[in-house]
């Protein structure tokens, strides 16, 4: 399936029947632009013609290659994951953590506050802290994604595993531990409030409720 420009619709579902994009990125609902991430993606997908994509943008422009939409329900979301080869997120604790329900080691590109595209660096943070875990892949660049994206085409089964249990803990046990070795705690812990809120208020209890359906299944 070739990429399909789109406008910015609030939901594009895919017809029943149609088949599911082989890349999947999501720049979750933080109000912040981030057209950094689209940028590299629209420059990737220049390169794989062959590729489909489909991106869930927020309140970033679409991209020019991809097929687009505003937003879709998570558990829509997580279903195209699921039938995705490559799951492209942001680098924020619930973006990844989804990814990892579903068993992809996503591509993660934090968003920068220096940027202007979140208040602060949580999100580099957490995701290092994600990537010494194996929880998911660091990229920092353009040439990086097209490389990874091609890396994981190449071989899927690669970044993929047994789905991540829900552990809403070891989560907020992360954030600590990031805290605790920041170069600079100090700014770290000014922000490290909404951290551990988003951690354990957001996250937590999803987990939980996903892991008692698990449970009662």
């Amino acid at each position: 399936m070739k990429h399909t420009e789109q406008s910015s619709a609030q939901h594009v579902p895919l017809r029943r029947g149609t088949a599911a994009p082989d890349i999947v990125v999501s720049l979750g609902t933080d109000h912040h632009p981030f057209p950094r991430l689209v940028e590299w993606l629209d420059q990737a997908l220049e390169q794989l013609p062959e590729v489909s994509c489909l991106l869930q943008h927020g309140f970033t422009r679409p991209s020019e290659r991809a097929m687009n939409t505003h937003r879709m329900p998570r558990t829509e979301l997580l279903e195209m994951y699921h039938s995705a080869q490559v799951v492209i997120v942001q680098g924020g604790p619930g973006s990844i953590l989804d990814a990892r329900l579903t068993g992809h080691i996503p591509l993660a590109v934090p968003r920068l506050a220096h940027l202007g595209e979140v208040v602060d660096d949580h999100q580099v943070a957490f995701t290092r802290h994600m990537v010494e875990d194996g929880e998911a892949r660091l990229v920092e660049g353009p040439d990086e994604l097209l490389t990874a994206i091609k890396a994981i085409m190449a071989r899927p089964s690669k970044f993929r595993t047994e789905p991540r249990i829900p552990q809403p803990e070891l989560a907020s046990q992360a954030l600590l531990s990031t805290l605790d070795t920041h170069k600079e705690p100090w700014r770290l812990r000014t922000m490290g409030r909404r951290s551990l809120q988003t951690a354990v208020d957001l996250i937590g209890p999803r987990f939980r409720r996903a892991g008692h359906q698990q449970h009662t299944a």
